[in-house]
C-alpha cells in the first residue's frame, strides 16, 4: 500500500517510505485521526498532506499536525500525527440555516460554505433541523445524528491530483455495531 505526501499547495512530493507503522483510527461520526512512525528522509511539515487508499478501494486525507522526531541508530525516526482533512471545515461558519426533507438535501446545505460536496447518500427518510452559529463541521454531525446516519468521508484522484472531497452518509456502515472505534493497521510496500 503506498501513502503519498503533498505540500500545503497539494502538490505531489512523493510516496512516503521507510513506513514502520501506520495506524487509522475512526470513530463512527466522530475522532478520524492516522499515525505514521517512518524514517523517510523527505522533508516533512506541519499541514502537509497525507493520502492513501483503503481496502475497499476510496482515498482518504489527512493534514499532518504534529511531528515527533527520535534520533537513533536507523536514523531518524518520525511520528505524525494526522488529522482527516474533512477536519478543516470547522473553519468554515454556518449563520442561520434550516433544512427539511431528505438527508440529501440537509447535507447540501451543510456542505454549502466548504469545498466538500455531498457523496453517496442513504434514503433516511425525511426530518428536520436547524443549524444556528455553527460550523459546517457540527452541521454535517448534526445531520448524521437527525437523519440517524453514519458519515464517512472519501477524497478522489486524477494522476497526481485530489479532484473531489465528498461526504457519504449511510444508514449502517459496518456491521461490527459493538465496537465504537473501527481501526485499520496497514502494511506498508514501498
Amino acid at each position: 500500500m503506498k501513502i503519498l505526501l503533498f505540500d500545503r499547495e497539494e502538490i505531489l512530493q512523493g510516496t512516503l517510505k521507510d513506513v514502520v507503522e501506520a495506524k487509522h483510527t475512526e470513530e463512527l461520526n466522530g475522532e478520524n485521526i492516522l499515525e505514521i512512525t517512518t524514517f523517510d528522509n523527505q522533508d516533512i511539515k506541519k499541514d502537509y498532506r497525507i493520502i492513501y487508499k483503503d481496502i475497499y478501494g476510496y482515498w482518504h486525507e489527512f493534514i499532518v499536525k504534529g511531528i515527533d522526531e527520535e534520533r537513533g541508530d536507523e536514523g531518524i525516526e518520525k511520528h505524525l500525527f494526522c488529522e482527516s482533512s474533512f477536519y478543516e471545515t470547522l473553519g468554515d461558519y454556518i449563520e442561520d440555516k434550516r433544512p427539511s426533507g431528505t438527508a440529501n438535501s440537509a447535507l447540501e446545505v451543510a456542505l454549502q460554505p466548504t469545498r466538500w460536496e455531498v457523496g453517496q447518500v442513504d434514503d433516511l427518510g425525511i426530518n428536520k433541523t436547524n443549524f444556528y452559529h455553527i460550523s459546517a463541521k457540527e452541521a454535517v454531525q448534526k445531520v448524521a445524528e437527525v437523519w440517524k446516519g453514519e458519515i464517512r468521508t472519501r477524497i478522489t484522484t486524477s494522476g497526481n491530483k485530489i479532484t473531489g472531497r465528498y461526504v457519504d452518509l449511510f444508514l449502517k456502515r459496518t456491521r461490527l455495531r459493538k465496537k465504537i472505534y473501527l481501526y485499520q493497521r496497514f502494511r506498508i510496500y514501498n
